[in-house]
């Protein structure tokens, strides 16, 4: 609901895959401002079953085609965004007309990636003394329970046994999200900070 004020009046919105009674109300709210709501699913992305790391990328009325997925970009917001970016493309600049055109920017979204939005940085440096070297950071901005969740899917998923969350977050968010963190049975320790 907080968005929904950033949206201009009859700007077409694609939307991302939402919960149902959620959905309704965002599509409602929307054509109340005279937007055009496109489903942000038309094209299908999804996890390859007996494939770790392979996509399957269907358009309506074509044959799905199997694509790598980058290291890292495994979860369903990952995928969800790309078949958002890839329905915004597709009314921005038309339809893909050909089998290479999709393949091509079905790649593209694949690839891209939002900082601080599960972004891995290998080898990155602390700023502060002693500045020695990471071997892993993870960078996730979740501010609610949905994202928190995806990310400790996604750390699951990649494997990543032990960790320290660092976390910033208002104090009214504080009960919900702490619960959610604690469900991570494997977090080696959490920092608060607000």
């Amino acid at each position: 609901a907080e968005k929904m004020g950033i949206v201009p009046p009859g700007t077409p919105v694609v939307l991302a895959p939402q919960p149902p009674a959620l959905a309704d109300w965002i599509a409602g709210a929307l054509a109340a401002r005279g937007c055009e709501v496109l489903p942000g699913e038309r094209i299908a992305i999804s996890a390859r079953s007996g494939s770790d790391g392979e996509v399957s990328v269907q358009w309506p009325g074509s044959a799905a085609f199997a694509l790598p997925l980058p290291a890292f970009r495994t979860g369903a917001p990952h995928l969800a965004c790309a078949a958002a970016a890839l329905a915004a493309l597709e009314r921005l600049a038309g339809p893909a007309r050909d089998p290479q055109q999709r393949l091509a920017r079905a790649a593209a979204a694949l690839e891209t990636a939002l900082p601080g939005r599960q972004q891995v940085l290998e080898g990155a440096a602390l700023a502060a003394p002693p500045r020695s070297p990471l071997p892993r950071l993870v960078l996730d901005g979740a501010h609610n329970r949905e994202a928190l969740q995806a990310l400790g899917d996604s750390l699951a998923r990649w494997r990543i046994e032990r960790y320290t969350l660092l976390v910033a977050m208002m104090a009214d968010k504080m009960a919900t999200m702490v619960e959610r963190m604690i469900s991570f049975a494997v977090v080696l320790s959490v920092i608060f900070w607000w």
